[in-house]
């Protein structure tokens, strides 16, 4: 029924309630047609696919009859889309004797009035989904009239989203078998849906759906603002530079440094307007523009590194709450990607910048700064806390390289090997730790690896190229932007191979940075993005450095 309809019905109905989310959930036509897949693209084994819902209802011998059967079934009106749906999704089932081994039978109403009349007669246990133009999919599951639970409200839990309330297609799909008594798990990528007591679930249901339309709209926009605006102050700065203006140039470096901690604080601004989070990013540069700390290295790098501790530790306890605060505030959207948990890109690498380029800009010794970029990779890439597998590989080829120049005060080929080794290992670990849910970003990538080899994941990385190539073509500029971006960022990596130039933590900071970003550059579907962060990090720190006073080289350079 339209989703509409759907909330007037729910508030009348006691049962569990929860929402179906999907890659461009906002459609919920293509939502319903996945329920009939069993496993997103077929992947699930031998088995997925359209119809392999209804095949293997069939073969359990299991009818299927619907709306676009024809018949008394047809219930009022429907829509065409959603018959169309329906059908691929089901059709394959309307075959065998009816009433075998079970039956399932779909109904589209558009009215809860019209629900009411389908479900009047009903024993058994039904879902009822609402399809809205700007909402997932709304589902409630109302269980067998027999059922003890009828007059408890509930959440659906138990999905491979792993997020309470938070429901696939394939759920749906494991569900149905399960409530037929067909084993579902080698058969469906989903995992039978749970009962969660819960007095305001169908409140809370209706509060998630409202968090996540509100925090689709304003990234986009405080992102590319964010990263402007360090820009911006890096050419002020460079511009004042040879103007012999230095210490107002070393001011609008101290502003462009502070702009991706401003961004991390931002995160937790309560609201959806882009223009609050932007201010307090404003108002971080203009108080770091008018400070005058005696070593800005050390200071600017120690605020950077808190600041990015201080979100990953926010990261690991997140999964304690998967429901609310604070994984709703730092998890990706899964509105509008596979990410039903853990940290998008742009998130990922604003706590790389902190860990690499400002701990170093500190003054962090090398084997605190391995014994801190390993316990920060684990959060990065832990299947329930970063779940970022490529932003581990990122994070661990600078850090690695920045661990290796500050111990060895040179740069040798040798070490950028091993920092490759060592970053293609974590990003193994990564996938691995996360290859038993199909369904999620990483899961799938892993899973189509095992199942294709070393050409499954050059796939990957080509699909990755490709989706960052259409980024920065959509993007203004961007065909100009990126190959500027790519001079530059190699621009910073020349600069800080010369480690034995000194000063050895400035430059080894750069280095670290600017590795990151070409790495994210290549190799994530948004490097675009992510890789302009970490520039802009990198570029900050080597403005520092130029622009330090001379008093500061002694207790941050140390050799």
């Amino acid at each position: 029924m339209p989703g509409d309809e759907w909330v007037r019905f729910a508030r009348t109905h006691v049962g569990a309630f929860g929402i179906g989310v999907f890659p461009d959930s906002r459609d919920g036509i293509r939502f319903l047609e996945e329920i009939g897949t069993l496993a997103p693209e077929g992947g699930s084994g031998d088995r997925g696919g359209p119809g392999a819902l209804a095949r293997d209802l069939v073969e359990a011998g299991v009818a299927v009859t619907g709306p676009f059967a024809g018949g008394e079934d047809l219930i009022l009106r429907r829509s065409r889309r959603i018959g169309a749906a329906l059908e691929k999704a089901f059709s394959a089932g309307i075959a065998g004797p009816e009433g075998l081994a079970g039956e399932v039978r779909l109904f589209q109403v558009p009215t809860s009035v019209g629900a009411d009349k389908v479900l009047a007669g009903r024993s058994g246990p039904a879902l009822v989904l609402g399809v809205g133009d700007r909402t997932p999919v709304w589902i409630e599951m109302l269980p067998s009239r027999t059922s003890a639970a009828f007059d408890v409200s509930a959440t659906l839990v138990g999905s491979v989203a792993r997020r309470p309330g938070v429901v696939t297609p394939y759920d749906l799909a494991a569900t149905i078998l399960d409530e037929l008594g067909i084993p579902a798990d080698d058969r469906s990528a989903g995992k039978a849906l749970r009962r969660e007591q819960d007095p305001d679930a169908l409140r809370d249901a209706q509060e998630l759906v409202a968090r996540l339309e509100r925090d689709v709209s304003y990234p986009p926009a405080v992102g590319a603002t964010t990263v402007t605006l360090c820009i911006l102050s890096l050419w002020a700065a460079l511009l004042l530079e040879k103007l012999r203006r230095r210490e107002l140039a070393l001011r609008m470096a101290q502003a462009a440094a502070i702009v991706v901690p401003g961004w991390i604080v931002s995160q937790a601004v309560p609201s959806g307007r882009s223009e609050l989070r932007l201010a307090v990013v404003a108002g971080a540069m203009v108080l770091a523009a008018i400070s005058k700390p005696k070593n800005p290295m050390r200071t600017f790098g120690l605020i950077g590194v808190s600041v990015a501790l201080a979100f990953a530790v926010v990261a690991s306890i997140a999964p304690l709450h998967p429901g609310g605060e604070p994984g709703l505030s730092i998890w990706g959207n899964p509105l509008i990607s596979w990410r039903f948990f853990g940290l998008a890109n742009v998130p990922a690498v604003a706590i790389a910048a902190g860990i690499v380029v400002w701990g170093v800009m500190a003054g962090m010794q090398p084997v605190p700064l391995a014994v801190t970029s390993a316990a920060v990779a684990v959060i990065l890439g832990a299947p329930t806390m970063g779940a970022n597998f490529v932003g581990v590989l990122t994070f661990v080829f600078g850090a690695a390289a920045a661990v290796f120049a500050l111990a060895r005060k040179r740069f040798e080929l040798w070490q950028l090997i091993v920092s490759g080794v060592l970053a293609v290992g974590a990003f193994v670990g990564a996938l691995a730790a996360d290859a038993g849910t199909p369904v999620s970003h990483g899961g799938r990538a892993a899973r189509s690896i095992a199942d294709g080899g070393v050409s499954a994941l050059l796939d990957i990385v080509g699909d990755r190229l490709r989706l960052n190539l259409d980024l920065i073509r959509e993007f203004g500029g961007g065909v100009i932007w990126a190959p500027a971006m790519l001079l530059i960022i190699l621009a910073l990596v020349a600069w800080g191979l010369r480690v034995a130039d000194g000063p050895v933590f400035g430059r080894a900071a750069v280095l670290g940075g600017a590795l990151m970003a070409l790495a994210s550059l290549v190799l994530e579907d948004s490097g675009f993005y992510s890789g302009g962060v970490l520039m802009v990090s990198a570029a900050a720190a080597w403005c520092l450095v130029r622009l330090r006073p001379q008093a500061s080289d002694q207790p941050v350079a140390g050799g």
